[in-house]
């Protein structure tokens, strides 16, 4: 009988597996990969001019956005910078460039932020800062241009639950997502938590019990154990996603029931096997001890339209792909080695280091290169068959 269960077993992966292959002639394994904003040099220039031509200092999240613009955390430089996407002309949005805490109810670019490293755009275009090193999340107006701190009192800790968000403490918020409803939610990175702040100001806790594991999946995210959440991701639904760094997993909280559970990854680093079903599928790289900004563990997390998930795979330099209608996991871009090349050519043969992921309305594909001080992005080209028209991006 075990025999039997075991080949039947064998067999199911076996189809699976083959089912997936069928993905590698999709064209997202064939996209080109060009350097868009940075030089690749650090420093703080560039303004009003190409993207490319300026210089940027340990840029981290990302964010696009209803209108192609791209947003970026200049972490060294305290400011957070916008990308015209019409244009590409680059610009300073909010931070004066100095490293500090004020200008609250002023206006953004004469405001002190200090190593911002999220930043987030809701649909009504207003500007979401995770303004780290103050231990806050900041809130710019996008009618008046005005900013303002929503959650933190600027001391490192963890309290507040319950009551006005201005009035928490927070520790290190890393990333910071909107929903369609207002309701923000930011990764409290050194709680190990992620935390909720409702459409009237109330915080909690939405995920994480502050004390790092692994575990609580099918179960309240609240009541689950979670271990250096870097990025998060949220969906057309509201459900948010995040990438659970030391577990090596990416996890989705369901928006309408709040329960937590594992998309990929099986809490423990693994080989990079392509097109493998995602349920027995591992994340790659390395783990560090706590405390310590790692690496070489998974950072970033982006999902499109269609519910394709993208994964940025720092330890391993690879962009992975969670497809969605093939249900397994294939490398879009990185050819599994350190470094900063092949620009102009295939993704999947570009040597790269990646941090913050996001992907556009086009399909394009934007990552932050923290080391190299710069933002690359991949195009993928149109599906097309002999005898019919091309399709954008097949699904």
């Amino acid at each position: 009988m075990f025999s039997l269960l075991k080949c039947s077993l064998s067999l199911l992966l076996l189809v699976l597996s083959n089912s997936c292959k069928t993905a590698q002639n999709f064209n997202w394994q064939n996209g080109r990969i060009y350097r868009f904003a940075g030089t690749g040099e650090p420093g703080y220039c560039g303004d009003g001019g190409p993207a490319c031509s300026a210089k940027l200092n340990r840029p981290a999240g990302l964010a696009i956005d209803k209108e192609d613009n791209v947003y970026v955390a200049d972490l060294i430089n305290c400011v957070v910078r916008k990308i015209d996407g019409r244009t590409e002309s680059i610009l300073t949005i909010a931070g004066s460039g100095q490293r500090g805490y004020d200008g609250d109810g002023g206006p953004s670019t004469l405001a002190k932020l200090n190593r911002p490293e999220g930043v987030f755009i809701d649909d009504k275009s207003n500007l979401y800062i995770a303004d780290s090193g103050n231990h806050r999340i900041r809130k710019v107006d996008s009618r008046t241009g005005l900013i303002k701190t929503i959650a933190g009192i600027g001391q490192k800790g963890f309290g507040g639950d319950g009551g006005k968000a201005e009035t928490a403490t927070l520790n290190h918020p890393a990333g910071v997502v909107v929903d369609s409803h207002g309701n923000i939610y930011f990764n409290d990175y050194g709680n190990d938590r992620i935390r909720k702040i409702d459409n009237q100001g109330i915080i909690s806790t939405y995920a994480g019990t502050g004390v790092p594991g692994y575990s609580g999946d099918r179960g309240p995210a609240n009541q689950a154990a979670i271990n250096d959440v870097y990025g998060m991701a949220i969906d057309e639904k509201d459900d948010l996603y995040l990438i659970d760094s030391l577990n090596f997993a990416a996890r989705k909280i369901d928006s309408g029931t709040g329960i937590i559970s594992t998309v990929v990854g099986q809490g423990r680093p693994g080989p990079v096997i392509e097109f493998s079903p995602i349920l027995q599928s591992f994340l790659g790289g390395n783990p560090h001890p706590k405390g310590v900004i790692g690496s070489e563990v998974p950072h970033a997390i982006e999902i499109d339209s269609q519910g394709n998930l993208f994964i940025g795979e720092t330890g391993t330099h690879r962009i992975r792909m969670v497809h969605k209608n093939k249900q397994c996991l294939l490398t879009v871009a990185g050819s599994g080695k350190p470094g900063r090349t092949g620009d102009n050519g295939p993704a999947r043969q570009a040597n790269l280091e990646v941090h913050g992921l996001r992907i556009d309305s086009k399909g394009r594909l934007f990552f932050v290169d923290f080391i190299h001080h710069i933002i690359r992005a991949i195009e993928f080209p149109e599906k097309t068959d002999d005898k019919r028209p091309s399709k954008r991006l097949e699904e």
